[in-house]
């Protein structure tokens, strides 16, 4: 496992403070996925317009599916994975952003599995996680900006469960995929670069 740590920026906003880092897993992400000339992304939210408009010159098509209002609404994961009734191997990557640190473990496993079925082989999942330092971080939404600079937008209408895991936890989680790089900044954000099979 490759670690960086980066400076950390903060930049003020009306209500709070927001991370800014720049993501090495999307500059990677990007130019791997857009190579290929009809590339399909699947983005599980919370959603952003920003990053959405980012995406969409690199790739053919962005699917979006707020995994996270769904969370906060109370579904369960077998009507969740009814939501993301897509083909198999309908996905060139998927970004999770800080999604497992919102699921128990049980979720986790079934979410990771579906993700697998969605994934084209050599399909590539980008996930975010917080470090230990992050006491009980509120929902963001991952906002991509120029340069692949990366604002945390609080998102208040979200409350939900937060489990911290430690790096050897989530590759356990992760164990059906190959890691590619992970990086972990100043900031407290830890992002990861799977690649299936």
């Amino acid at each position: 496992m490759v670690t960086l740590i980066e400076e950390r920026k903060v930049v003020q906003t009306d209500q709070e403070d927001a991370v800014t880092y720049s993501s090495r897993v999307m500059r990677s992400f990007v130019h791997r996925v857009a190579k290929k000339k009809d590339a399909k992304v699947l983005d599980m939210g919370p959603v952003s317009d920003q990053r959405i408009n980012f995406l969409i010159p690199h790739v053919k098509s962005v699917f979006v599916c707020d995994l996270f209002l769904q969370i906060n609404k109370g579904m369960a994961m077998p009507k969740i994975k009814k939501n993301l009734d897509y083909e198999p191997y309908s996905f060139d990557g998927i970004l999770l952003w800080d999604c497992l640190d919102r699921l128990d473990l049980q979720e986790t496993e079934v979410l990771l599995e579906h993700c697998s079925s969605l994934l084209n082989d050599g399909g590539h999942l980008c996930m975010a996680a917080y470090d230990e330092f992050v006491s009980n971080p509120p929902v963001s939404s991952f906002c991509i900006k120029k340069n692949f600079d990366v604002v945390l937008k609080r998102q208040s209408h979200l409350v939900l469960p937060y489990f911290h895991r430690h790096n050897r936890d989530i590759l356990h989680i992760m164990r059906n995929f190959t890691l590619i790089n992970s990086y972990v900044y100043r900031s407290g954000i830890r992002e990861f670069y799977f690649r299936r099979g």
